[in-house]
């Protein structure tokens, strides 16, 4: 460390690195920060990179924390560190990038010593480091409000707001989302609610919170356009991977260029990698992938209290928007235009104090305006990870805004392929993730107007559908298989019962305007019918046991249980069905003369089904559109496919609908649980554990069940 060269092996014995964990106080004023701050180092941008790093300095750290509480060193540095911080943004524009480079370290450091205690200490035993004295003046005086933490919290956010992102900054960004999101894992390390943690009450209610908007739009710039990582100019045989010599001599670098000192590997370190984990894509958008895991985290906890992040996220608007006579926010972009993302974003780099140019016209403190057709052009390309659906399911439930602009879209097929294909590779999708995918399915189906555009777009490239070759079919119509294969994949797979409820909501919004449906799809409806039909025969079937048999046994028992409890959801989601597709033949028989066809070649399904008590009231409208078209059909014989369905065509034009019984509208909402903390909280500080790039010691996670 420092002006020397050191390898991993070698920063044990490096006498910077001893210094600053030994008892005796350095203060802010002393020369040694400048020598201790000029190593430069190739990034970790993995989990691996990150793990060889801690296991090289865990000694290190463990001494550090014995002695800081003495020396009060950590404080030193973060002073340090905010002082420099608060040059940075003239520093860029002076073009000094040693400056840049030094303060960029100071982090670095800081953030490695807070993991490690994160990982290690209590939650008050962190905030004890951080507010431990040096007790020679360099500390705050007693009428200082602000702690030293909640400075460096401040800190961190106004260096994401005001600095912009460039070739030279681009590793501060990064460094700084991955240092909030260590000062937040500690969730992931004790049992206290979020809101009782002292870092979190800084970042909700403390005077970093003023700060929100303007992160939360900075941190949605980022992910929108997706700033590649700046490739180093000159990697060297012995500096591609942290195996080698992970500190090189600074006077090398800065002879041959100091673009090398900011500047991320393309080569990735190799090893065991976390599975699902796409660490290639990660080190090539590393900035948007932080700044999506940031975002999340922030706005997902203390949300039954003050959450400023959440507020922000939920009541952004379009800037293409415009304020109507009567207060309402209607959006004027809903054209096809797929502009390139990377081109005409409004990135606000002014700082606070400008960031109200982007206000709304009353300037409310929680609302900014950014481009929403990038966001979604964003979102449609993107949406194969959790962290992207996860945040699309975050703003069509709580941005009015976003979910109006996503339904006025003309070119709605971009986001809802990218959806049903999570879906139809829900085997190799995590659970939660098919989930949150088939929830923004439900919530798009809440609208009439979708429900009828989707049967309007053709969809010609399914090259992604293995099941059958589909060369051209309406969204809608593959909308309903992909949502019936996610039924029977549950059937086989899964046995949840809350995934097929949101299956069936979704149908069940679309079924009265179900229009020229595909042969296939009605086939596949008809066919799910018929399975689960068979299913509950054969359990109602195993309950008739003879009275000489007696079995008693504890073990036949709950198996009986069992079955009673899968017959009760077998007839739900029968019952739910047939009134999907009674629902359908009630308002729109006259434009699906195939499902008609399917209904009428299956037409024994229902003899089994028209004598349970469940099922009786629904299958009689079944039978009355059944029978009228039976005798539409008598006088052929031998027909072709093509002369029935033109029978069915005329037929459906004449078809007496007041002899069908009336049944209340289909009409499904989604509503939130209760308690959504308890689903959202570890699912997305599994979704930092496995693709945020830093190590995340297993062992020692209390957030997650053993």
């Amino acid at each position: 460390m420092g002006t020397s060269s050191s390898s991993l092996s070698e920063l044990l014995t490096n006498p910077h690195l001893q210094t600053l964990s030994a008892p005796t106080p350095v203060t802010i004023n002393d020369p040694y920060w400048n020598q201790l701050l000029s190593f430069s180092c190739q990034i970790p941008t993995s989990s691996s990179d990150n793990r060889l790093l801690e296991e090289a300095v865990a000694a290190l750290c463990q001494t550090f924390i014995c002695n800081n509480v003495e020396s009060g060193n950590l404080g030193a540095l973060i002073r340090v560190f905010i002082s420099r911080a608060d040059e940075l943004p003239m520093s860029v524009q002076c073009e000094n990038y040693v400056f840049v480079w030094q303060t960029y370290n100071a982090l670095f450091i800081i953030r490695t010593l807070t993991l490690y205690m994160v990982k290690n200490l209590s939650h008050d035993q962190v905030v004890a480091q951080f507010t431990a004295s040096q007790g020679d003046g360099e500390n705050e005086s007693e009428t200082d409000v602000e702690t030293l933490d909640e400075k460096f919290i401040s800190c961190l956010m106004r260096i994401l707001i005001t600095s912009p992102v460039s070739s030279y900054t681009y590793t501060i960004h990064v460094e700084v989302i991955n240092t909030l999101l260590v000062l937040l894992s500690v969730k992931l390390f004790n049992d206290k609610p979020a809101n009782h943690m002292q870092f979190y009450s800084h970042m909700m209610t403390g005077s970093s919170h003023g700060y929100a908007t303007d992160l939360v739009k900075v941190l949605i710039e980022n992910i929108v356009q997706r700033m590649p990582c700046p490739q180093r100019s000159f990697p060297s045989s012995e500096s591609q991977t942290l195996v080698g010599d992970f500190f090189y001599n600074v006077g090398a670098a800065l002879a041959a260029g100091i673009w090398s000192m900011f500047s991320f590997p393309i080569t990735m370190a190799t090893g065991s990698q976390r599975a699902k984990t796409d660490e290639s894509k990660q080190s090539t958008q590393l900035l948007a992938n932080q700044s999506t895991l940031l975002l999340l985290v922030l706005t997902n906890h203390c949300t039954a209290g003050v959450n400023p992040y959440r507020e922000a996220l939920c009541a952004f608007t379009d800037k293409d928007s415009v304020m109507t006579s009567t207060g309402k926010v209607t959006s004027s972009a809903s054209s096809t235009n797929h502009t390139s993302v990377s081109v005409d974003v409004d990135v606000d780099v002014r700082g606070r104090q400008a960031a109200g140019d982007d206000r709304g016209e009353e300037g409310d403190s929680s609302v900014f305006q950014t481009d929403l057709r990038h966001l979604y052009q964003c979102f449609s390309e993107h949406l194969n990870s959790d962290e992207m659906t996860l945040l699309l399911y975050l703003l069509i439930h709580q941005n009015t805004q976003c979910i109006h602009f996503i339904l006025s879209r003309t070119d709605i097929d971009q986001l809802v392929v990218p959806i049903l294909r999570i879906l139809y590779e829900a085997e190799t999708k995590n659970s939660h993730h098919v989930y949150m995918a088939l929830i923004i399915l439900l919530i798009l189906t809440e609208d009439e107007i979708f429900n009828k555009s989707v049967h309007d777009l053709q969809i010609k490239d399914l090259s992604w559908y293995h099941d059958r070759a589909i060369p051209e079919m309406t969204l809608g119509g593959i909308l309903i298989l992909v949502v019936i294969r996610t039924i029977y994949f549950n059937i086989s797979r899964m046995r949840d019962k809350y995934l097929h409820t949101n299956c069936l909501a979704a149908l069940a919004n679309m079924s009265s305007t179900f229009k020229s449906l595909h042969p296939y799809v009605t086939q596949k409806m008809i066919s799910l019918l018929s399975l689960l039909s068979k299913k509950h025969q054969r359990l109602l079937s195993s309950h008739v046991i003879p009275i000489d048999q007696s079995e008693t046994s504890a073990n036949s028992a709950h198996n009986a249980e069992m079955d009673e409890g899968d017959v009760i959801v077998l007839e739900e989601v029968i019952r739910m069905l047939l009134e999907i597709l009674n629902s359908c033949l009630m308002n729109a028989l006259h434009h699906n003369p195939n499902l008609i066809y399917s209904l009428l070649h299956k037409k024994d399904l229902f003899n089994q089904l028209r004598t349970h008590s469940n099922f009786q009231d629904i299958v009689q409208n079944i039978d009355i559109v059944l029978s009228y078209f039976v005798t539409r059909l008598g006088d052929l014989q031998s027909s072709s496919v093509d002369e029935v369905l033109e029978v069915i065509k005329q037929g459906s034009l004449q078809f007496p609908h007041d002899r069908m019984k009336k049944f209340p509208e289909l009409k499904f909402k989604y509503v939130e649980e209760d308690e959504p903390e308890e689903f959202f909280i570890p699912y997305i500080w599994s979704l930092v554990y496995n693709s945020s790039t830093l190590y995340w010691d297993s062992d020692k996670l209390t957030l997650f069940p053993k």
